[in-house]
């Protein structure tokens, strides 16, 4: 038997291989080609500014609470006069954030720290300020208990809010007694913040607010937001900026102290004149929100003068 010569061979492999090729291609599907663009202006995007292409104003809180259904009381169509408009139940995120409300913790642990130390130094005058932080405190823990939104210490609130509400009113003095409960509401603080549990639970899950806080604290929270933090951060535009974040969160607390007065159960609460000047103070302190969000520093300088006005009508007729 002759052997093959591998020339031959090769020479077959080359005549047959296109055969092969083509039968293999057979039932392949061809895809579309990718698609071109002759546009010499397109640069790989639709739109470069979305908004651009959007319809109406952006709105400015995406957390805030719907606006509350009216009875015909004022405005002519149905609806009730925004600037005046009882807040529901619960409907606390138009005034403060869950970022705010959380931050005022950390702080009121922080003042705590230094306020409770030995029982010499709360004799001497810690007592007056663990009175101030226990019942900003026990407020912030009752508004936490009824937020509308997700925010930290929602299951813990009930319990925090009497737990402070109690230590503040034991703290008019600076006995022993209310040094040991300062002390034992400042581990509290530290356990929460911490991320730990909290053991006490509270018998009534709803807000008498004539039990959680006094208004004379309440005042000194403002006086410290408005004339120490608000009025020379907001004096220029330059101060403006370099604070809009510390004016944001204090406006947001003075707006929720506006509120908080005018509830049943407060001091002069039900008393129409005094929550118009609640009022007015509460919705000056929106506006400043607003201002931050919008870096407006000339509105937000006004807003803080309406305050101001405010506060001094009011404490004319008004003793906190």
């Amino acid at each position: 038997m002759s052997r093959i010569s591998w020339p031959v061979v090769a020479v077959v492999l080359v005549l047959i291989a296109p055969a092969f090729f083509a039968i293999a291609q057979t039932g392949v599907k061809k895809r579309a080609k990718p698609p071109r663009f002759e546009d010499a202006e397109f640069d790989g995007t639709f739109f470069k500014n979305v908004f651009d292409h959007t319809v109406g104003k952006r709105p400015r809180n995406l957390a805030a609470a719907p606006p509350q259904q009216g009875n015909g009381n004022s405005n002519g169509n149905g609806g009730t006069n925004e600037a005046t408009a009882p807040t529901a139940k619960g409907a606390w995120t138009q005034w403060i954030s869950a970022t705010s409300l959380e931050d005022e913790i950390k702080s009121l642990k922080l003042q705590t720290d230094k306020d409770v130390t030995t029982p010499t130094k709360f004799r001497s005058g810690g007592y007056k300020e663990c009175r101030k932080s226990f019942s900003v405190a026990a407020m912030v823990f009752a508004i936490i208990n009824e937020y509308d939104s997700d925010v930290r210490w929602k299951k813990e609130s009930p319990g925090a809010r009497d737990l402070f509400a109690r230590a503040a009113g034991n703290c008019k003095v600076g006995s022993t007694q209310a040094f040991m409960e300062a002390k034992n509401r400042k581990a509290d603080l530290q356990d929460l913040i911490g991320g730990g549990s909290f053991a006490d639970e509270s018998q009534d899950p709803s807000t008498q607010w004539h039990n959680i806080c006094d208004r004379s604290p309440l005042m000194q929270r403002l006086e410290t937001a408005v004339n120490k933090k608000l009025k020379p951060w907001t004096a220029n535009k330059g101060d403006f900026n370099a604070n809009i974040e510390a004016v944001f969160h204090e406006a947001e607390m003075v707006a929720l102290i506006g509120e908080v007065l005018t509830k049943e159960g407060m001091e002069d609460g039900d008393d129409e004149d005094y929550a118009a000047f609640s009022i007015t103070m509460r919705d000056a302190a929106r506006k400043i929100i607003d201002a931050c969000k919008d870096k407006d520093a000339a509105a937000a300088s006004k807003a803080v003068g309406t305050i101001t006005q405010s506060c001094s009508e009011c404490h004319e007729n008004y003793r906190g």
